[in-house]
């Protein structure tokens, strides 16, 4: 955990840096780091030149917060304007060919999220009853009680079970 708090903390001034939007952060504003993977335990591999969003599922549409290409090491960077919700957030990855990725990350932003085959399965099945026409979106609390089911399948920081 040092470790990747050595290597995090550089990655988040360089974004601070060159933030594409304005150039500079507000201070409420929060970064969420990532990376897009497929092939499960054993054969990872990163995903680059991925669109990803940040969302804030909503009663109606969800609110798109934020929005990154992964580079070659399918990491990405993505500025939110807020780092709670009174509902949950998610992220979605379009990984082409009609295949979306999906992950839960819940009511407090996380700094780090794992997009892979599993969070999708694991969002899949903890947000059935909320998933309408291509969105999660739904009553607040159900959408926490279903967040908190997720993170009992899967670790949206690691992307493992």
């Amino acid at each position: 955990m040092k470790n990747l708090m050595f290597l995090v903390a550089p990655v988040a001034a360089m974004a601070a840096i060159f933030t594409p939007t304005s150039g500079v952060l507000s201070a409420s504003s929060t970064l969420l780091s990532g990376v897009v993977q497929t092939g499960g335990t054993t054969a990872i591999r990163p995903l680059a030149n991925v669109h990803v969003t940040l969302f804030e599922a909503t009663t109606a549409q969800p609110t798109a917060l934020g929005q990154a290409t992964t580079d070659a090491s399918g990491q990405f960077l993505i500025t939110s304007p807020k780092d709670t919700s009174s509902s949950i957030f998610y992220a979605s990855a379009d990984v082409g060919g009609g295949v979306e990725f999906v992950a839960i990350l819940g009511p407090n932003l996380p700094p780090s999220v794992t997009i892979n085959e599993l969070a999708t399965v694991a969002a899949s099945y903890s947000m059935a009853q909320f998933y309408k026409t291509g969105v999660i979106s739904g009553n607040s609390f159900g959408l926490q009680i279903a967040a908190g089911m997720n993170d009992n399948i899967v670790a949206s920081a690691t992307g493992e079970s």
